[in-house]
């Protein structure tokens, strides 16, 4: 006959503290990571990029835009486009703006094929060699009405994406070194365009 094996109070507790220590070791995370997420916690909410992403996320439609002065067409697919609109009234303040894009394009070094700069010339001044410039037009009225629909004021800089989504959206005013840094990093890491 054998004997029974009764576990003595120590082992009793000892086992009790063995199975408390392997369900805190598995369910301890999943708990910390719930009060994590229902608290805040590790939550940075500053961004890395410097324009302002827009939300939500508007792809416009694939339309061909006639160049101004030239003869051809322009689509904003397949590459990334820094579009900017030109107010009516262009100071010396809004064409220094103009002359930092064009600065920005040239920086891009060996990127520069990926990326576009297109103006809607509103004030009907020289832009410069490197922007090309869009026709008024029926295109451009409607490209109007998409980023009205994305409450987007037609001021400033917008950035697209080869897919045609407007990605980030920038002041009159902005900082031309900043709005490089978010272009590099894009096409850095970005396999499309």
């Amino acid at each position: 006959m054998t004997e029974q094996y009764s576990p003595t109070p120590v082992d009793q507790k000892r086992g009790r503290r063995m199975f408390l220590f392997m369900f805190v070791l598995f369910f301890g995370p999943f708990l910390m990571a719930a009060l994590a997420k229902n608290f805040g916690w590790f939550t940075n909410t500053d961004t890395v990029n410097y324009g302002t992403l827009v939300s939500p996320a508007t792809q416009l439609t694939e339309t061909q835009f006639k160049l101004q002065n030239k003869d051809g067409s322009i689509t904003l697919r397949d590459k990334w486009s820094l579009l900017f609109f030109v107010p009516s009234e262009c100071d010396q303040q809004c064409l220094k703006g103009v002359r930092e894009l064009e600065a920005i394009h040239l920086l891009l070094n060996r990127d520069i094929q990926r990326v576009q700069l297109l103006a809607i010339n509103n004030a009907g001044i020289d832009l410069g060699f490197y922007t090309k410039s869009l026709k008024a037009g029926a295109a451009v009225n409607e490209l109007q009405g998409e980023f009205s629909q994305a409450q987007q004021a037609l001021i400033g800089a917008y950035l697209i994406d080869p897919k045609g989504f407007l990605i980030l959206a920038y002041p009159p005013n902005a900082d031309g070194k900043k709005m490089q840094k978010d272009l590099k990093r894009l096409l850095k890491y970005s396999r499309i365009g």
